[in-house]
C-alpha cells in the first residue's frame, strides 16, 4: 500500500483529529466527521476521491466522496475505532486509526485533514493477454472493470495504457504485439462507455524491462500493463 499522510492544518502531526470542546458532553449514536484532502505536491483540493472509513470492530465500511473543493462529511457510529483509506485504481492508501468515543460532544463534529498525492503511473495488476496474441484473457476483465470505475468517477481523466513484453523473440514483433495489446485494452475500456479521447496507447515492446530479462520471475515482471495519467 502507498503511505497517506494526514496532517491538522497548522500542526507538525502526520496524523490529527480535533474535536471542538463543549460541556454538554453525553452519548451519542453517531458523530459527524468532517474532512478535506489535498494534494500533497500542490496543496490543492482533490475532488472525487473515495475516501473510506472501516470500522475496527465490525470491519464496515464507511464511503465518502469529496467534493470539488476537496471537502467531505460522513456520519460514523460512536464507539468505535475507524482506518481511513482513500481508494485509487486498484489500490488503496491506508492511515493512522481515528477513534470516536461513546461518549462525546456530538454537536460538534470532528475535522480530518488528508494529504494524498495520486499515483501518475501504476501497473495494471491481473490483466494478462492469450500467448502470442492481443486477446484479452477473460480472467483480466475484472481487473480492467476496476479501471472502467475508477474513470467513471474521474471523469476528466485522461489516461494512456501502455504495455510492455519480454525479450524473447524479435523485438520488431514484440512491438508490433504490444501496440495490438494496449489498442486492445482501449477497445474494451470504449466499449464499457469510456470516451475514446479521454484514452489512448502505446506498445513499448522490451524496451524499458524493470527486471532481469535472464530469469522467467525477471520476464514475467516485464510483461505488464501500465497506466499513465496524462492529465495529473
Amino acid at each position: 500500500m502507498r503511505s497517506l499522510f494526514l496532517s491538522l492544518i497548522g500542526s507538525l502531526c502526520l496524523f490529527a483529529i480535533s474535536a471542538f470542546p463543549n460541556n454538554n458532553i453525553h452519548s451519542a449514536k453517531e458523530m459527524q466527521v468532517d474532512g478535506s484532502i489535498v494534494s500533497i505536491s500542490k496543496k490543492s483540493p482533490l475532488k472525487d476521491e473515495l475516501v473510506i472509513f472501516r470500522s475496527t470492530k465490525t470491519l464496515n465500511r464507511y464511503e465518502v466522496f469529496s467534493d470539488e473543493n476537496g471537502k467531505f462529511s460522513i456520519q460514523l457510529p460512536a464507539g468505535d475505532k475507524y482506518r481511513i483509506y482513500v481508494m485509487g485504481a486498484q489500490d488503496s492508501a491506508a492511515a493512522s486509526v481515528i477513534e470516536i468515543p461513546e461518549n462525546l460532544n456530538s454537536k460538534n463534529p470532528f475535522f480530518v485533514h488528508l494529504q494524498y498525492e495520486p499515483v501518475k503511473v501504476f501497473i495494471l495488476r491481473d490483466v494478462d493477454f492469450e500467448y502470442g496474441k492481443e486477446d484479452i484473457n477473460p480472467d483480466s476483465y475484472k481487473a480492467l472493470d476496476e479501471l472502467d470505475k475508477y474513470l467513471e468517477r474521474k471523469e476528466k481523466l485522461k489516461i494512456e495504457i501502455g504495455v510492455h513484453t519480454d525479450n524473447i523473440g524479435r523485438e520488431s514483433k514484440n512491438h508490433e504485439l504490444s501496440e495490438a495489446r494496449a489498442k486492445a485494452v482501449v477497445k474494451y475500456l470504449i466499449s464499457k462507455g469510456i470516451e475514446k479521447k479521454r484514452l489512448s496507447s502505446n506498445g513499448y515492446g522490451s524496451r524499458q524491462p524493470v527486471a532481469d530479462n535472464t530469469t522467467e520471475e525477471g520476464r514475467e515482471q516485464n510483461r505488464r500493463t501500465e497506466v499513465k495519467i496524462l492529465n495529473l
